[in-house]
């Protein structure tokens, strides 16, 4: 990166001649022009070779000619078990209600006979071989008589599969399977250092200091029993310190605006998606935009919040802004059985005329290259589509994401909603499976940061790199 000669001290050179200054006074204004000059060419020399070794270990994945591995194992024999009136059935909501045993016993069989034929990840998460037994448990829990509550169900099935089912997306009635798995950033606010000396490399992660230097702090994924074993105190670069760890808390949506333009207060345009869906005029007008920001030199874009709806406008937005449609790195399954080719059309308000298969794939994704930097706002509240719009980016050269981890509801996709036949009591789950990136199923700890800071700080974090840094001055080139 070559420096280019200030203007501003051309100037100042030129005024302090007219006004008679003597020359000591101009060699020495010009010494500390100079001086500015080289530490800022030093700041981003820094910052840029922090941007290089994430790309390089992102571009690493992509540029590898592989696809995440889809085992056979994943994809077994599918069943067809449901007649089409009993699925027409299933996909009707009704008001829930308490009933006997006997018909408790009959929604656990239904429910598990519906994750046979319907759920996406029955096979990946261990087919009959880990499901029937916990059919069986749930079965034997039942009470021989009296009546059992929706919330009686509910806590039942969910006690036996939270254990087995990390799907952030597996609701069943208003518990998510996946909470036992959440994971959370906790941190340690104002600790800074460069030397992380021999702390546990676990809790040592990149941040922003008070002036928006890049440096190191305190901070870890934890859920709220492991956090519990966090260490009090550690001794950072020589100095005994007490630590006080904090939860990291996710941004809200008032549900007003699904879509905001504004800008930082140095200029710098800041894109702000609330969520997926909602106001169709602020949704057409994200997935129209990303050509008017293509050429900014920095861009933030806050997903914080995020809990997802249709990836159609970010997709559209990546299009328009990076010159082509986001290409992720991934594997795919979508179980078109004989009972999901029956719910489709119940939401599409269509035929599917297709044979009961398996519909796989693979991919091996896109690198794509981008001049301009991109910083990202995450936090535990990007889920779902909001994940997507992470997951996009993340092939985007020169992006950086600030925050916390993001939820983790990325394994199945295709929700659907079902009502057991007697209580009534409400299960969504997904009919497709998908993994993404490395493979890993990232749900419950979700996709990490790369500059951690506390949520509810990374719009001023980011500006304060912005600064520091010079990243929308015209000292770039």
């Amino acid at each position: 990166m070559r420096k280019k000669i200030s203007l501003f001290t051309l100037f100042l050179s030129l005024c302090l001649l007219f006004t008679g200054c003597g020359q000591t006074e101009l060699q020495e204004a010009e010494e500390r022009i100079q001086e500015e000059e080289t530490d800022l060419s030093s700041r981003q020399e820094e910052f840029y070779a922090f941007l290089n070794e994430v790309n390089e270990s992102r571009r690493a994945i992509y540029c590898d000619g592989k696809a995440p591995v889809l085992d056979e194992s994943w994809t077994q024999e599918l069943a067809d078990d449901f007649s089409e009136d009993e699925i027409k059935n299933l996909l009707t909501e009704k008001t829930s209600c308490s009933v006997s045993p006997e018909e408790a016993a009959d929604d656990v069989n239904t429910f598990f006979l519906l994750l046979k034929n319907c759920y996406g990840a029955y096979d990946y998460f261990g087919s009959d071989e880990v499901f029937l037994p916990i059919l069986d448990e749930v079965l034997s829990r039942l009470p021989e008589e009296g009546e059992v509550s929706p919330s009686d169900l509910e806590r039942l099935l969910i006690r036996q599969l939270s254990p087995i089912l990390i799907d952030g997306h597996f609701t069943i009635g208003d518990s998510r399977l996946g909470t036992a798995h959440d994971k959370t950033m906790y941190y340690v606010d104002g600790v800074y250092f460069d030397d992380p000396g021999d702390i546990d490399p676990a809790l040592v992660k990149p941040t922003i200091d008070g002036e928006g230097r890049l440096c190191l702090g305190l901070a870890t994924l934890a859920t709220p029993t492991e956090a519990v074993f966090l260490p009090a105190s550690l001794e950072i670069e020589g100095q005994p310190l007490s630590l006080q760890w904090e939860r990291d808390t996710a941004a809200f949506w008032d549900r007003k605006d699904s879509f905001i333009e504004t800008a930082l207060d140095d200029g710098t345009p800041m894109l702000i998606s609330h969520a997926m869906w909602g106001k169709q005029s602020q949704l057409d007008r994200l997935a129209e935009c990303g050509s008017d920001y293509a050429d900014s030199p920095v861009l933030v874009l806050d997903v914080r919040g995020n809990g997802g709806g249709s990836d159609l406008y970010i997709n559209e937005w990546f299009n328009g802004y990076a010159g082509q449609y986001p290409d992720q790195r991934l594997a795919f399954a979508q179980k078109l059985s004989a009972a999901n080719l029956l719910v489709y059309p119940s939401q599409l308000n269509d035929e599917v005329d297709i044979d009961p298969c398996w519909d796989s794939g693979t991919n091996i994704g896109t690198w794509v290259e981008h001049e301009g930097v991109t910083l990202v706002l995450q936090d535990k509240g990007t889920a779902s589509s909001g994940e997507t719009a992470v997951g996009n980016l993340r092939t985007l050269e020169n992006t950086l994401f600030l925050g916390s981890n993001t939820s983790g509801c990325s394994l199945v996709y295709n929700n659907f909603h079902f009502y057991l036949p007697n209580s009534h009591l409400d299960v969504r789950f997904g009919t497709g499976l998908i993994l993404r990136d490395t493979g890993e199923n990232i749900d419950g700890q979700g996709l990490l940061p790369d500059i951690w800071v506390p949520s509810s700080d990374a719009t001023d974090a980011a500006g304060r790199m912005i600064k520091y840094y010079g990243l929308n001055g015209d000292n770039i080139e």
